[in-house]
């Protein structure tokens, strides 16, 4: 999937769209592939520092970053799936709560704040709990 960040008027899709703007120095529709995998790369060594966990689990602790109940093996397969968003491949017919494109994850609270658990449902699409986002809404809104 093309790496088309956009401000979407979501606000934890548009705040990460306006962070990675600032980082990188240009405007979401210049990103590129490129751009967004050194992002990447940068944010996982800063999110693995002592202070940014702490910051984490203040407001964000069901976050692969914190999650104390989460296992190493889960936290690093969802810290990938996070950052590396682009490299899944799309969801049949399940289009992307914030933009409409086809959606590559069904996202819980680990993922994005104030959503329900992956497996908890009070309301979900399709009958089902959690919310499909595409790769781009989802880079932005785990920033």
């Amino acid at each position: 999937m093309s790496p088309a960040i956009q401000f979407v008027g979501g606000p934890f899709v548009d705040a990460g769209a306006a962070v990675l703007e600032y980082r990188l120095d240009k405007l979401c529709a210049d990103f590129s592939a490129s751009d967004l995998a050194s992002q990447a790369n940068e944010l996982a060594v800063i999110y693995s520092q002592t202070a940014w966990i702490g910051y984490l689990t203040v407001h964000f602790p069901n976050s692969c970053w914190c999650n104390a109940t989460m296992g190493a093996a889960k936290k690093k397969q969802q810290q990938n799936a996070l950052l590396r968003a682009f490299d899944l491949p799309v969801l049949a017919e399940r289009e992307c709560a914030y933009c409409r494109r086809l959606a590559q994850q069904i996202a819980d609270r680990s993922m994005i704040p104030l959503l329900t658990g992956a497996t908890t449902m009070t309301s979900g699409p399709g009958g089902e709990p959690g919310l499909p986002v595409c790769s781009a809404c989802l880079s932005g809104a785990d920033r």
